[in-house]
């Protein structure tokens, strides 16, 4: 077990060599590729296991790892596993890879152009301390820690707000304890409030772990606020999250629609748009979503059973599909 995994291009090997010493100099256990493994290791299922073993991940930001094809899967593995990530940005480099762009946010980057290095990299392990509760600052510790004393509506306020300003952060979603995901998937209605924030909040969150995304969806009134959400789902690869995503879409006016799918990207999408023309914008996503509930791939059929299960649990249409799925 260790607390740390440092993702890095190869290119700036000097660098993360430099971090390591340092975090591992003040007793934090750090792993990192390719001290860590060993001869004849097959190298994407040790780092899959270390990224499971850490608690937090550093990434090295440079204009290398933003045009690595390794660095982004790992941030990506990194927020699957719920574990925290943390940007160490060391250069400036736009646009900003997909999957690094989806699963960080600015505001909570660490910002170590300016010179000295070292002095970056000690402020880096510092945060990683407070991170770890090194420090005894509670205050810095989990988001899990932070928020398991609040009631569940408190809860979701203040995890809605720390969502809000820090630019509808992923990280803040995979936050949520298996208490919280509960609540999620089987009382969202218990939950009234007229916050848009918290709205939006719950909204992403169900359509994520499960829950009645359907209910939140149509509490919110700015159309085009929830069609910006809606489509920043596309840009996530798991299949289960868009199907939710362009189901609730049916409801959207596609003038409303289109232009912030061409902003996002998603028109040069030849295989999606296809979809989303002739399914979301007729309103037969659901005819489809059956369709492909009978697909040959198994693990396509079977999300797509879980969602039409979901889709007939809170729309009211049906009884569902066999049991409860997993979330």
């Amino acid at each position: 077990m260790h607390d740390v995994l440092i993702s890095y291009s190869s290119k700036d090997k000097p660098i993360a060599d430099a971090v390591c010493t340092h975090l591992e100099s003040n007793g934090i256990r750090v792993w990192i590729a390719p001290r860590d493994i060993g001869p004849g290791e097959s190298y994407p299922s040790v780092i899959l296991e270390g990224i499971k073993n850490c608690q937090i991940l550093v990434m090295l930001f440079t204009a290398n790892s933003n045009q690595s094809d390794w660095v982004p899967r790992e941030i990506e593995r990194g927020v699957h596993y719920g574990k925290i990530i943390l940007p160490f940005k060391i250069e400036d480099a736009l646009p900003l890879h997909g999957d690094i762009e989806l699963c960080t946010c600015t505001q909570h980057w660490l910002d170590a152009i300016s010179p000295p290095l070292e002095a970056n990299i000690a402020r880096l392990t510092e945060t990683v301390a407070k991170l770890l509760n090194r420090s005894g600052d509670a205050d810095t510790g989990y988001l899990r820690q932070t928020y398991s004393h609040l009631s569940p509506l408190g809860q979701f306020y203040q995890l809605a707000d720390r969502w809000a300003k820090n630019h509808h952060a992923y990280f803040v979603l995979e936050s949520l304890n298996e208490e919280q995901k509960s609540i999620l998937r089987n009382a969202p209605k218990t939950i009234e409030v007229d916050d848009q924030n918290v709205q939006l909040f719950m909204l992403e969150a169900s359509l994520h772990y499960g829950g009645d995304y359907i209910y939140w969806s149509r509490r919110i009134t700015d159309k085009e606020t929830l069609a910006t959400h809606l489509v920043k789902i596309l840009a996530i690869t798991y299949i289960r999250p868009r199907y939710r995503a362009l189901f609730l879409m049916q409801e959207i006016n596609s003038e409303i629609l289109l232009p912030i799918l061409e902003v996002r990207q998603v028109t040069g999408n030849a295989g999606l748009m296809q979809i989303i023309e002739k399914h979301v914008f007729n309103g037969t996503f659901k005819a489809y979503l059956t369709k492909v509930s009978e697909s040959k791939d198994y693990e396509v059929a079977r999300r797509a059973r879980n969602v039409l299960f979901e889709i007939n649990r809170y729309d009211g249409s049906g009884d569902g599909i066999d049991v409860f799925p997993e979330l």
